[in-house]
């Protein structure tokens, strides 16, 4: 009798770990934050959820995309929850320094390349992926890229989420109204007699759609890498170019405004960083755009039937092309993540899975793996404007991306040029000013 007691007692309890545990699963497929036990958190027994944190800004299309991944991906390993962080891009780079700084930082984020040594200045911040081969496959990356825009310190710090290019998005019913050939526009003097016609053809139109906080930037270091043959400055703190090689960078901005080939600045600033929404973009008063390929898609510009690439405009003589060609942004996996190995395990589902290619097509741009990009160019998943521009590119993009330029020295020329934007000050006295100012910041930097 004692037995058969004891033996129904165990059966009750069975039974009942048993229903506890099904409704531990039910609410961690439903999103629940309680920590229980899942044995498909880490493919083994008695181990809790994992609850990851990933950050990305972008735009909604991009948010859409990757949501959707995340869901897939959590609805086939119930034991992982990854909550989503996302939205714009302003104050992202100091929301970021801040949470790494006070080991804060979500396990997965999204990083802008030119950030990485500003954010390694931080401390080790990364996980080496080197260390997480077993947990992610590699195979589909260029591994000469990855080495050129990810490797840091021998340590591979992120992987690249697209591949992109600077380009020249151009609308051709606009440029044939006014009698420009497109394809004799070779170098910036080519750019400014363009602009200058088409400008005389109907003076409501302008040639570029170039957004001031880009050529503050990007703007400025191709044109310096086409003078120099060199990226601006050193590791050491010491500049790659004259004062007679920013002038005529300066000057040639000067110039653009003023053959009315650019919006005046004080009518286009209100669209920088989102040049697209320009209305005289969407009017198709705009000629071209510089845009980059991650923005190339039909969300940007409804002229599909007469879009075409121009190649980056040159200077004459010049020692190298300026094409800009990167990683889109990179993914890395914070040094103090609890579940740096979950999260790697999702990275590998992120940028190797089939689906996940078909879902995320080119929200960040041309895809960074072989394999996705072979199943979206199969499938016409990609933008035909934005497949030209990287094709473009990928032949003659410069070796001088500039992405370790210090945000104070970037800074500086985006300061700059809006002064020549803006006409406060002659180019010769905005180019000596900021030559000054990038010395002292350079000594400065230096100590």
């Amino acid at each position: 009798m004692l037995k058969r007691t004891i033996a129904l007692i165990m059966s009750m309890a069975l039974c009942l770990s048993l229903l506890a545990a099904c409704g531990s699963q039910d609410n961690a497929a439903e999103g629940s934050t309680a920590a229980a036990p899942s044995t498909a958190a880490a493919g083994e027994p008695g181990q809790e959820t994992a609850e990851m944190r990933f950050m990305w800004w972008g735009s909604d299309s991009r948010h859409e995309a990757t949501l959707s991944v995340i869901d897939q991906y959590q609805n086939a390993n119930p034991g992982i929850k990854i909550d989503a962080e996302y939205g714009g891009y302003d104050g992202y780079f100091e929301k970021l320094t801040t949470q790494l700084s006070s080991n804060t930082a979500p396990d997965i984020i999204q990083f802008d390349a030119s950030m990485t040594s500003d954010l390694l200045k931080i401390g080790d911040v990364f996980v080496d992926i080197n260390t997480m081969k077993d947990k992610i496959d590699l195979s589909g990356f260029d591994q000469d890229f990855l080495n050129n825009f990810s490797v840091y310190n021998g340590k591979l710090v992120g992987l690249p989420t697209g591949l992109t290019a600077g380009a020249i998005l151009v609308n051709k019913s606009v440029t044939d109204a006014a009698g420009i050939d497109i394809s004799t526009i070779k170098t910036w003097e080519d750019v400014i007699e363009a602009g200058k016609k088409l400008h005389a053809h109907d003076k409501e139109q302008y040639f570029l759609n170039y957004e001031l906080i880009t050529i503050g930037k990007e703007f400025i270091f191709t044109n310096l890498a086409q003078l120099t043959g060199k990226e601006i400055m050193n590791a050491d703190f010491t500049l790659n170019f004259t004062r007679d090689d920013l002038y005529k960078v300066f000057d040639l901005i000067s110039r653009l405004y003023s053959s009315g080939t650019l919006q005046p600045a004080e009518e286009s600033a209100i669209f920088d960083s989102s040049p697209w929404t320009n209305p005289k973009w969407i009017s198709h008063d705009f000629a071209a755009a510089s845009l980059i390929t991650s923005f190339i898609n039909s969300q940007n510009y409804d002229f599909q039937a007469t879009a075409d690439i121009i190649p980056q405009p040159a200077w004459e003589g010049a020692k190298e092309s300026g094409v800009i060609m990167r990683p889109a942004q990179l993914i890395g996996v914070a040094s103090t993540s609890k579940y740096a190995e979950q999260a790697f395990k999702f990275l590998n589902y992120f940028f190797n899975d089939e689906n996940t290619a078909r879902t995320l097509k080119d929200v960040r741009s041309i895809p960074p793996t072989e394999k996705a990009r072979q199943i979206c160019k199969d499938e016409n998943l990609l933008d035909p404007m934005a497949v030209k521009a990287v094709d473009i590119a990928l032949p003659t993009a410069t070796v001088n991306q500039n992405l370790s330029v210090p945000n104070d020295i970037v800074q500086i020329f985006k300061d700059a040029a809006a002064k020549v934007a803006y006409k406060h000050g002659t180019v010769g006295d905005i180019t000596d000013e900021t030559m000054k100012l990038l010395g002292d910041t350079l000594n400065r930097l230096k100590g």
